[in-house]
């Protein structure tokens, strides 16, 4: 990735889901970007501007059961939601959206389409002619939510599938059929012809492991003729001691940076747009994070962070420091910085702990848990 290139994912201005044209439609979202566009290289640390991007937990159910999902640490901490995402949320959030570019409806520890308000959902954000997008594992898909997914003008999707061998994909994914999983990502391709949707964007997320990680070039064959259009390789991220093995940053820097030489051009080739989590850390990422200037993720609870990483208190296991990554199990705290249920969405943005945590960063002064050591703020998820 060339200078420029990083300085675009840096400043959250890389959107390799799709273009902008005809989605800045209104003066609010066009002086909101503007203001971003000129303040967002200082790192102010009371930004004048609003979030680009928003996202949304809106599913706490799920079909499957993901050995290494993030569900299983709250199962064994006893803190699973026990209720569902509503309108409620959402409707917390409108004093924002005329100056929101996009949201993306994550899912957070649940599939989209077993909440039944998720199109209710999704109608508030097309109200403010948002662009949106959903992340699915597309096993409970129907004719149904395909054809939806096009008449309510969805712009793009995020389909989770590990793997293009069968049996790994459903080891990674229980519960899912690898089959029934391909069947339906190629009826979204039928539908959207049908439709004549051009503009929309597929999108395949491919979590790197240490036992997958060799396979990703083969995975853009299997891209390919699922006509995707884009590719997320992100890491996994270890939830629990157990699956400290699986970690992509255990595997020797030069097998992935081989690996990684082969994705990149078999992309090209093949004119998919990728993204991939650097391998080391970079200097140019040092005094800023993207999520902290640029992001808002929204949880079932009301719970607003600046990144979906660290939601709760909890143990992570692998850590920035020094300029290398290490594998240490350290106890880090939440980065809530605010609850819609109790504060207006204006103030949560430039609150105090938000504040604190952009000046911390900028200064390389005090910065608290869990900044201090996170390493996705240098783009290594």
């Amino acid at each position: 990735m060339g200078y420029i290139s990083k300085l675009k994912t840096l400043w959250g201005l890389e959107d390799i889901s799709g273009s902008v044209h005809g989605l800045i439609t209104s003066p609010k979202k066009m002086v909101n970007i503007a203001k971003y566009l000129i303040e967002r290289p200082f790192n102010p640390i009371k930004p004048r501007y609003y979030p680009l991007t928003l996202m949304m937990e809106v599913s706490t159910v799920c079909n499957l059961k993901c050995p290494t999902c993030e569900r299983e640490l709250f199962k064994h901490q006893d803190i699973m939601p026990k209720g569902q995402v509503s309108l409620h949320n959402i409707e917390k959030l409108r004093p924002i959206l005329p100056y929101v570019y996009s949201i993306y409806f994550v899912g957070g520890l649940g599939e989209p389409f077993l909440n039944p308000a998720f199109w209710d959902i999704h109608r508030v954000a097309k109200e403010y002619k948002l662009k949106t997008g959903y992340f699915s594992n597309a096993f409970a898909w129907d004719d149904e939510i395909i054809q939806r997914t096009f008449k309510e003008d969805v712009n793009t999707i995020l389909v989770s599938i590990d793997s293009h061998i069968p049996e790994k994909y459903e080891r990674f994914k229980q519960g899912a059929k690898f089959d029934v999983v391909v069947s339906n990502i190629k009826r979204l391709n039928e539908y959207r012809k049908r439709f004549n949707k051009k503009g929309f964007k597929l999108g395949l997320n491919y979590v790197q492991r240490s036992d997958n990680y060799e396979d990703m070039p083969d995975y853009l064959d299997f891209a390919r003729k699922l006509e995707a259009d884009y590719i997320v390789f992100t890491a996994l991220i270890v939830h629990e001691e157990k699956d400290v093995d699986k970690s992509p940053y255990l595997v020797d820097v030069v097998k992935r940076k081989k690996v990684y030489d082969e994705v990149i051009k078999k992309a090209k080739d093949y004119n998919i747009k990728i993204r991939l989590p650097e391998i080391e850390i970079k200097d140019i990422y040092n005094n800023t994070c993207n999520s902290a200037w640029s992001c808002m993720a929204v949880f079932e609870n009301g719970d607003v962070c600046p990144c979906p990483y660290f939601r709760t208190d909890r143990y992570f296991y692998f850590h920035a420091e020094n300029g290398r990554i290490v594998q240490c199990k350290y106890f880090m705290k939440n980065n809530v910085i605010g609850n819609l249920y109790h504060q207006d969405i204006h103030k949560i943005w430039n609150s105090e702990k938000a504040i604190q945590i952009r000046k911390a960063i900028k200064t390389c002064k005090g910065i608290p848990s869990p900044c201090n050591t996170c390493y996705y703020r240098y783009s290594l998820h």
